[in-house]
C-alpha cells in the first residue's frame, strides 16, 4: 500500500525506527539504507565502495518515493521475501502481493 512522507515519519516515530535498509551493496554486501534520527533522514552507501559520500542528507519525500516504488501497485514484480522484509520494518498492516488486501 502506497504511503505519503507525513505517514512514514509517523510510523518511524510509533515504532522507533532508526534504520529504513534498502539494498546491500553489490561489491561489499554493506546495508544500505535510510538513517532516521530526531525527525530527519539522510541515505547511508557507507561502504565507500563507490565515490558517493557515505551519508547524505535527504527528505522524508525521498524515503517514501523510495518505499512506494517497492509496493505492489508500482511493481509487479515484486517478490514476496521483499514485502515481508519490508512489512517486518516499517510494521504497517502487512500486505502481499498476491491479494494486495491488509491483514492484522
Amino acid at each position: 500500500m502506497l504511503k505519503t512522507a507525513k505517514e512514514l515519519k509517523e510510523q518511524a516515530e510509533k515504532i522507533g525506527l532508526e534504520f529504513y535498509p534498502v539494498h546491500k551493496c553489490s561489491i561489499c554486501q554493506y546495508m544500505c539504507g535510510y538513517i532516521i534520527r530526531d525527525g530527519e533522514v539522510a541515505y547511508n552507501n557507507g561502504c565507500n565502495c563507490t565515490t558517493y559520500s557515505n551519508t547524505r542528507p535527504t527528505s522524508w519525500g525521498d524515503l517514501a518515493d523510495t518505499y512506494n516504488l517497492n509496493q505492489p501497485e508500482n511493481n509487479s514484480d515484486i517478490k514476496e521475501t521483499f514485502l515481508k522484509e519490508l512489512n517486518e520494518t516499517w510494521k504497517f498492516k502487512k500486505i502481499t502481493k498476491k491479494n494486495e488486501k491488509s491483514t492484522d
